[in-house]
């Protein structure tokens, strides 16, 4: 068998486990950048410096009390 053994003579719909897992999560994190760049580039975030920002880890990573903070629109921002 080749490197990637029986899923080689798949169709392209049929991967392993492991393997639609790893496309998922790497679009995922694709996806966000791209919707935080679009964010910042058309408005303006400052934290709260009050309040406290403490991780929670957990299967995902969160921030134990949330995130407060301050956001109002740019002034030269394009779009709509």
């Amino acid at each position: 068998m080749g490197i990637d053994g029986i899923w080689s003579s798949q169709p392209c719909g049929r991967k392993p486990p492991n393997m639609r897992l790893k496309l998922g999560s790497n679009f995922a994190m694709m996806e966000a950048t791209l919707l935080l760049a679009t964010v910042y580039q058309r408005f303006h975030v400052r934290l709260d410096p009050q309040h406290p920002v403490e991780p929670q880890p957990a299967i995902t990573q969160r921030s134990r009390w949330g995130i407060r903070a301050t956001v109002w629109r740019r002034s030269n921002a394009n779009g709509a």
